[in-house]
C-alpha cells in the first residue's frame, strides 16, 4: 500500500505543480480587475430628506378656462409643501416631544395651542377642532403570551 501511494505521489507531483503554476499565471492575469474593481469603489452618499423636500415639483399643469366666449389654456406649476403628521414621541414632566420638538403647555403649534398634558397623551386645540396625540398604540393583532 505504501508503495502504491509512494508511485502516486511521484506521478501526481509534476501535474499538481503545473497546475499551481496555470492557477498563478491566471490570477496574475486577472488582478488588473481587481484594480479596476477598488477604483469605482467610490463610498457613496445619498441625497438627504431636507434636500429632496425643498425641490420644485417639475410638472406643469394645464387647465382651460372661458373668457369672453373664448377658451384660454392657462399652465401653472403647483406649488405645495408636504406637511408632516404630528408625532408624539414622548412626554416628561408636562413637556412633550413632536416631531423631534420639546413643547410646554399653552404653547403653539402649527395653529394648535397645548390645552393638555398628561402621562400619555397631549390635547391641541384650535378654533375648529381638538386632536388627541397619543402614546399608546391600539393594537389588537398583537399578542404577548409569558409563560
Amino acid at each position: 500500500m505504501k508503495t502504491i501511494s509512494a508511485i502516486l505521489f511521484c506521478l501526481l507531483t509534476p501535474w499538481l505543480l503545473q497546475a499551481n503554476d496555470i492557477l498563478a499565471n491566471h490570477n496574475k492575469s486577472l488582478s488588473w480587475v481587481d484594480a479596476q474593481v477598488q477604483a469605482i469603489q467610490v463610498p457613496r452618499i445619498g441625497a438627504s430628506d431636507a434636500s429632496i423636500d425643498s425641490l420644485n415639483n417639475p410638472f406643469i399643469f394645464i387647465y382651460t378656462v372661458k373668457k369672453n366666449h373664448k377658451l384660454i389654456h392657462v399652465a401653472y406649476k403647483h406649488r405645495y409643501h408636504h406637511i408632516r403628521p404630528l408625532r408624539l414621541m414622548l412626554i416628561i414632566n408636562n413637556k412633550a416631544m413632536i416631531n423631534n420638538r420639546w413643547y410646554n403647555l399653552n404653547e403653539k403649534l402649527r395653529g394648535y395651542k397645548i390645552i393638555s398634558i398628561t402621562p400619555d397623551q397631549v390635547t391641541l386645540k384650535n378654533r375648529y377642532r381638538v386632536k388627541i396625540l397619543s402614546l399608546r398604540k391600539n393594537r389588537n393583532n398583537v399578542k404577548i403570551h409569558i409563560k
